[in-house]
């Protein structure tokens, strides 16, 4: 059997992703989230917004000080749900993600996004195109 190759794509936006991020905001607005922790790598930059418009705690390293189900896991995207499953299994009872794969069979708490094609955040660019495209000058 041949794979079929994915030929679409969904290109997300930066004004697309802070809206999400917003609405996870105001999803968990009434929630008591203590701290932000971003599954590396992608749930970092979710989590670094989330963290200031929450006016809470980013916390880099999960701290026994806080209660597991108080602290907001967050992620870029969940295809498989292996990766969030693993949070799940600990404690952490609180997740959000970006963009949820309609095929995950864990789902996130929220998800203000849901899609079957491939994704690709305004992050994900060929940085050594976009350099040799900036000229530098010396003042």
């Amino acid at each position: 059997m041949v794979n079929k190759l994915q030929t679409e794509t969904l290109d997300i936006t930066w004004d697309n992703y802070y809206a999400s991020c917003y609405r996870i905001y105001t999803y968990f607005l009434d929630k008591d989230i203590q701290a932000i922790y971003g599954i590396p790598r992608g749930g970092l930059i979710p989590a670094v917004i989330l963290s200031h418009l929450f006016d809470k705690p980013l916390l880099l390293k999960i701290k026994k000080t806080y209660d597991p189900s108080k602290i907001l896991i967050v992620d870029d995207i969940v295809d498989t749900g292996k990766t969030i499953k693993k949070y799940v299994k600990k404690g952490f009872l609180t997740t959000a993600i970006i963009i949820n794969i309609n095929r995950c069979k864990v789902k996130p708490d929220f998800y203000p996004n849901e899609t079957n094609i491939w994704v690709k955040f305004p992050y994900e660019v060929n940085i050594i195109d976009n350099v040799s495209k900036v000229q530098f000058r010396e003042n």
